[in-house]
């Protein structure tokens, strides 16, 4: 149909929206809004660590320093869930998968990606910020 996947998902709320015959009012007082621009801060600032090339320059370190995919993926497994603890681990996930991406120009890439969903998963259980549920859950029960 030649749509975005933000215009089919505002379709489908304005459907849902009109279908549910609840007021727009009523139905926006229940969205977690602190929720929601929390995470869209993060991708933006994930974005600008992209565009401004620090991800790629990290990579580049690690390229130099690393000599196997072992090492690499011991790195990548506790990077990610240190730093999943302290940020978002979805967000975090989105700034390392250009990283990962370089890293697969030089060594097997596989092993890679499955030490970043471990660490990351791992490490977004260890603090209330590191999972979107966690700050989900926080928001509502704060109400």
């Amino acid at each position: 149909m030649g749509l975005e996947p933000a215009e089919v998902a505002l379709i489908g709320a304005a459907i849902l929206l009109f279908w549910s015959r609840q007021s727009p009012e009523e139905i926006f007082e229940k969205v977690e809004w602190p929720a929601l621009f929390f995470f869209g801060g993060l991708f933006v600032i994930v974005g600008a660590l992209v565009e401004t090339g620090v991800i790629s320059s990290i990579a580049s370190v690690m390229v130099e320093n690393v000599s196997s995919t072992g090492e690499a993926m011991f790195i990548v497994v506790w990077f990610a869930a240190i730093a999943s603890a302290i940020v978002d681990n979805i967000p975090l996930t989105a700034a390392m998968i250009p990283l990962i991406h370089d890293l697969g120009a030089t060594m097997d890439v596989y092993p890679l990606w499955w030490s970043l969903a471990l660490g990351a998963c791992l490490g977004g259980n260890g603090t209330a910020i590191g999972a979107s549920a966690n700050v989900v859950v926080i928001g509502i029960a704060e109400r």
